[in-house]
């Protein structure tokens, strides 16, 4: 008991509020307790409330004030009330506690009170929604202007507790992050294993993927009838290189649990910043890790560092969506062999009237742009005439490159965004 209560002073509370820290101990050692919070309430100043059940008179005579809880009123007395109480019932055989709870215990029928009408019958569910959603706009609306509080005046303090500043929150943060990700080395060496196989997996089912374009006239004036399909339209395989490299990289994803440290003062900002900046090692190895086994079986003809970096800003896209991203490449498979029969081209979604107000949804994709960008980077160095003479198929354009990889970059950012308002607002009950 004294080690918890001891753990609890570390952080200088203002109010330090302990529940039953006398439960499991016999009446001496529980006097010892209360002693000690006695002790502590000199000392250092603080006011602390206790949750006590059946004390003794003399652990009960540590504590200044008594508040009894209940629904539905409470009691609150001082000790000179309860002394003048307790010396007009000093021929009862009951403890003084006792008494007080018995002279202050009130019964009230709270539903024969309430006439019947909405409030009890079937709007009742539909009023608490109203009066939930109602709290938690203003919860809301005083954490912003909490916030927006810190950001004018940033040396401000916490009133209740005293918490380190956002630099040293930060600091001791991304240390606790960093342990917690690469202290388990055979934890982290087997996660990038995993991203290890899933390269591996994706170049042998990409190896024979290519690009082969138009024969020549001079073939296909004495080819057969048969072949002259090879002498309109390429053999392009490649973008189904660019759809399994963007599906491999949605087994990133991280866990983030931090009500607890909420509930004890800590600021979401320095915990998110601190948690993907600990990330970002762990990022480029596993990064690197699906690159490698990416080029093993797969006949790549861009530059190793350009495959690396299309996949490392797809890592990045994938990182903050968790499960969310698995689910959507479900989602995805589902509408390919279920709804269409095949998954859409994009060129298919942006000619199709029916498809145009799904548009959108292609357009706020990482992995979709990731497939352009690998496209277009496989594609480029291939010496086939009508590469750069003609239109690309499915409305790429090597001039958009820059701006694939702005978007890649531009959909992370707003999933570390949603991510971060994800935690200020969602739960917001177990923060405090």
């Amino acid at each position: 008991k004294r080690t918890n209560i001891g753990m609890e002073l570390v952080a200088e509370p203002s109010i330090l509020f302990l529940d039953e820290p006398t439960s499991g101990l016999d009446s001496t050692t529980a006097l010892e307790v209360c002693k000690l919070l006695k002790k502590i309430v000199k000392h250092q100043g603080i006011t602390v409330a206790a949750v006590i059940h059946s004390p003794s008179e003399k652990s009960f005579e540590m504590f200044d004030d008594l508040m009894l809880l209940a629904k539905p009123k409470d009691g609150d007395l001082s000790l000179e009330d309860l002394y003048e109480l307790w010396e007009s019932q000093k021929q009862s055989r009951a403890s003084s506690v006792d008494t007080y709870i018995s002279n202050e215990g009130v019964i009230i029928n709270v539903g024969s009170t309430l006439k019947p009408g909405c409030a009890t019958g079937f709007c009742a569910p539909i009023y608490q929604i109203i009066h939930d959603s109602y709290q938690y706009a203003i919860d809301v609306g005083l954490e912003f202007s909490y916030f927006l509080k810190g950001l004018i005046i940033f040396w401000t303090k916490d009133p209740v507790r005293q918490t380190p500043s956002v630099f040293i929150s930060f600091i001791l943060l991304f240390k606790r992050a960093c342990l917690q990700i690469y202290r388990n080395k055979s934890r982290f060496l087997f996660d990038q294993l995993l991203h290890l196989g899933c390269g591996a997996f994706v170049s042998l089912a990409t190896n024979g993927l290519d690009y082969i374009g138009r024969a020549p006239k001079e073939v296909c004036s004495i080819a057969p009838y048969v072949d002259a399909v090879r002498c309109l339209t390429p053999s392009d395989s490649l973008q189904t290189v660019g759809v399994f490299a963007a599906l491999g990289v949605t087994f990133c994803g991280i866990n983030v649990v931090y009500w607890r440290d909420t509930s004890s003062g800590m600021k979401t900002g320095p915990y998110f910043l601190a948690k993907s900046i600990a990330d970002i090692p762990r990022m480029l190895i596993a990064g690197l890790m699906f690159s490698l086994a990416f080029i093993l079986f797969y006949s790549y003809r861009a530059r190793f560092i350009e495959i690396y970096a299309i996949v490392l800003l797809t890592y990045l896209a994938a990182w903050q969506m968790e499960k969310i991203g698995l689910v959507s490449t479900g989602f995805a498979l589902a509408f390919g062999m279920v709804l269409s029969g095949a998954t859409p081209r994009l060129d298919v979604v942006k000619l199709n009237d029916s498809l145009k107000p799904i548009s959108w949804v292609f357009d706020i994709s990482a992995p979709r742009w990731t497939v352009e960008a690998l496209y277009l980077k496989e594609l480029d160095p291939r010496k086939w005439i009508e590469i750069h003479t003609e239109s690309l198929n499915f409305t790429y354009s090597f001039s958009d490159y820059p701006k694939v990889l702005y978007n890649i970059l531009f959909i992370a950012l707003a999933w570390s965004f949603l991510a971060f308002l994800a935690m200020k607002l969602v739960n917001r009950d177990k923060q405090k």
